[in-house]
């Protein structure tokens, strides 16, 4: 689980790169050295809300929520500190939801599947030696809460453990980095659901 946890952080901290992670691999790791520490944001009580329900595999979910935004997380999934995170929640399998703060990317309007994809398998293979090859499920570019944003859906095999991801990136006061990770096959209903509900409440 160790293993997957260390594959799944190296997948969002090149995502939350945008544009950046795929220009270089030096920028990359400044981008990830620039990170601010911040503490996981433990799991808020059950709250009544629409966005706070998921179905299939989970019951009702917790909300985790700042002043800043709102999302759905799967009630057995716990908070986690991992450092440059605004937030990480694991399952017992592996599987994962997480958000990464960066400052505003003026690139953002530049970011494609095709980008995304070239910075994640060359980062992945560089990591760890194999050639990873990623699979396209979607890319949209629908907004969130009225901010411009993306939707990247993609599949790979990695260490013969089959991992889906869902990436949302929003361009708001700050670059927002929603990755949902799901590493049974089991999560991707739920986690769409999520994602569909995420809120930014900026000032």
């Amino acid at each position: 689980m160790k293993k997957k946890l260390l594959v799944t952080i190296l997948t969002i901290f090149c995502l939350s790169g945008l544009t950046a992670c795929g220009n270089s691999a030096d920028k990359e790791t400044a981008s990830q050295a620039s990170a601010s520490p911040t503490a996981a944001r433990e799991s808020a009580e059950s709250q009544e809300s629409d966005a706070g329900t998921a179905s299939g595999n989970t019951s009702e979910a917790s909300a985790a929520s700042t002043s800043n935004y709102e999302l759905s997380i799967p009630d057995d999934f716990s908070a986690i500190e991992v450092e440059g995170m605004e937030f990480y929640y694991v399952g017992e399998d592996g599987s994962s939801v997480s958000l990464n703060v960066q400052p505003k990317d003026a690139d953002f309007s530049n970011v494609t599947a095709d980008l995304l994809r070239e910075a994640l398998e060359n980062a992945l293979s560089q990591s760890y030696k194999v050639d990873v090859t990623i699979t396209d499920n979607y890319f949209t570019t629908e907004t969130v809460s009225g901010y411009p944003a993306y939707q990247y859906s993609l599949s790979y095999e990695l260490e013969e453990t089959a991992i889906t991801q869902l990436i949302i990136g929003v361009d708001a006061d700050q670059t927002y980095t929603f990755t949902y990770t799901d590493l049974s096959g089991t999560w991707m209903e739920d986690f769409e659901k999520s994602a569909k509900g995420i809120i930014l409440v900026t000032e």
